[in-house]
């Protein structure tokens, strides 16, 4: 069964075309670096395992890098600490956390998309609502 509850599978075209993506190899390609990670964190205070500490020297919970939304907070990284990023996560215990300005957290991250701000503020700008 498919995500979706069909057991119908995707028709041979749409996979031919993933198989092609897939398999795309550029020779002289370089590996995109985004110009912003973003770390998104939320509380995980009762890990059982023990936390990693969140690097002093990178942005904190009060930075102007960060946004508090309530029960997530977001830290968006310069996109070149991404490898010490990745490496600081892979020494995290599976039911570990991550300790930044004395609060254990769970987290996760994401590239940012080029020119993110400019359309999140945008999208901020439409009346939600329903329908007419």
């Amino acid at each position: 069964m498919h995500l979706s509850g069909s057991t119908t599978p995707p028709p041979a075209e749409l996979l031919k075309l993933h198989k092609w993506l897939c398999d795309l190899d550029y020779r002289n390609a370089k590996a995109w670096t985004p110009r912003f990670v973003e770390v998104m964190l939320w509380d995980y205070s009762n890990a059982p395992q023990v936390s990693i500490q969140w690097p002093r020297e990178w942005p904190s919970l009060d930075s102007d890098r960060a946004i508090n939304r309530g029960e997530l907070h977001s830290i968006f990284l310069d996109g070149t600490l991404l490898p010490r990023l990745q490496r600081l996560l892979a020494t995290q215990n599976e039911k570990g956390a991550l300790e930044i300005a004395g609060k254990k957290m769970a987290t996760s991250y994401r590239f940012t998309f080029p020119s993110e701000p400019v359309w999140r503020k945008a999208f901020a700008a439409v009346p939600r609502g329903g329908g007419d």
